[in-house]
């Protein structure tokens, strides 16, 4: 049996959904979304710089195929990075 680590595993293992949805309150985050979190937008962040992808109209059909994340519209993605704190995904990604 193949074991496969993909980087939204092995950054999970470095910090948790709950220390990331932590962090996101102690900026005045505020989550809104049901199928989209603050934390899928950090992980899909990751992906994006990872695997290049070119826009959000791109990533809207890749996210398709990555069996760790939902599946959402592009407005989604593009409304969910204007409303995360700077400071705060500084923070997670400095973590």
């Amino acid at each position: 049996m193949v074991q496969s680590n993909t980087l939204l595993d092995v950054f999970k293992s470095f910090i948790s959904i709950e220390e990331i949805e932590t962090i996101l309150r102690s900026h005045d985050y505020d989550e809104v979304g049901r199928r989209w979190k603050g934390p899928d937008h950090i992980f899909f962040w990751l992906l994006v710089s990872s695997e290049q992808w070119q826009n959000y109209r791109d990533s809207e059909n890749k996210l398709k195929f990555e069996p760790n994340l939902n599946t959402v519209v592009h407005t989604v993605l593009a409304k969910k990075a204007r409303i995360l704190p700077y400071e705060a995904v500084k923070e997670i990604l400095e973590f």
